[in-house]
């Protein structure tokens, strides 16, 4: 029988460093921290799933702390993974050359099977900058009409299958993902509810701009104004939206994709139900294979 720790010793691996099959081999000089809301602490070590941190915060402090900036890389490629429930924390820094991970479900949306970090007010991400980070598998949610995930900054950043919501007892949040300045930004696989606006990238000061984005086969449902908007005077070189389902749900949806550049990004295959499927530059060979309202445009 093939387990873990045979895997580590053909390998001459240490198995503390294998979590959860060979998808999680971690690098011999990184570590794995655990958070477990229910059971942890944070003056435990958080190195082990029987010593896991109780905050997603103190997990992120910890990995933070261990960078060292003159080093190349610089990045330790740790990892945080957070076990099931929901997180009353409002986030003011994320891992930096990390990843975190839930377990069970994101889409779970009220954190019974899967990690929903949801504050009693205020955003659950206020950040000035998220930068070679990972984050997969975690809900967001705002318990009223803050930003959910407010990223000054996103280089660098993967977000898989997670969900970004407002309340749906409450005012629909300002907006979803809000970045000023982003290069390399990817969401995937994501869920979108209870918004103003899904994924708001807005022109802040010179030099910002929305470059190589990958916004692919997102789920936005009960937004109001748009699913995705990009801002005048961002410059957006080489980003694609690509195959994502915007607008289903009970709220009528103002634009589906809004863009207020002129546009050297590619959309294709979105399906969009809205007053106005796309809006702003859609000339050239950058838009097409998009329904709008059942119609192929």
């Amino acid at each position: 029988m093939i387990n873990d720790k045979n895997i580590a010793d053909y390998a001459n691996i240490d198995p503390a460093k294998i979590r959860g099959g060979l998808g999680t081999i971690l690098r011999h000089d990184s570590n794995q921290y655990f958070v477990d809301g229910r059971y942890g602490n944070d003056n435990n070590s958080g190195k082990s799933v029987g010593q896991p941190y109780k905050t997603i915060a103190k997990a992120i402090t910890v990995a933070n702390a261990r960078i060292n900036w003159s080093a190349s890389p610089w990045a330790n490629s740790d990892k945080i993974t957070v076990f099931q429930g929901s997180y009353a924390e409002n986030l003011t820094s994320l891992p930096y050359g990390c990843e975190i991970e839930g377990m069970g479900d994101a889409w779970d949306a009220d954190g019974e099977n899967g990690v929903r970090i949801k504050p009693a007010s205020g955003s659950p991400v206020d950040v000035n900058a998220c930068i070679n980070c990972k984050i997969s598998n975690i809900g967001f949610e705002s318990a009223d009409a803050s930003k959910v995930f407010d990223a000054a900054i996103m280089n660098n950043v993967q977000m898989l299958h997670c969900r970004i919501a407002g309340a749906p007892e409450a005012t629909t949040s300002v907006a979803g993902i809000y970045v000023n300045d982003s290069v390399q930004l990817t969401v995937r696989d994501t869920q979108f509810n209870y918004l103003d606006c899904g994924i708001d990238a807005v022109y802040a000061d010179g030099g910002d701009s929305f470059t190589r984005a990958l916004i692919e086969k997102n789920y936005m449902s009960y937004i109001s104004e748009a699913g995705i908007r990009v801002s005048a005077s961002l410059v957006a070189p080489a980003s694609k939206i690509i195959g994502n389902y915007i607008g289903q749900g009970g709220q009528t949806l103002a634009i589906g994709i809004d863009i207020n550049i002129t546009n050297t990004i590619e959309i294709f295959g979105n399906y969009i139900s809205a007053t106005d499927g796309i809006e702003g530059d859609t000339t050239g060979v950058y838009v097409g294979g998009n329904y709008c309202n059942g119609v192929l445009e």
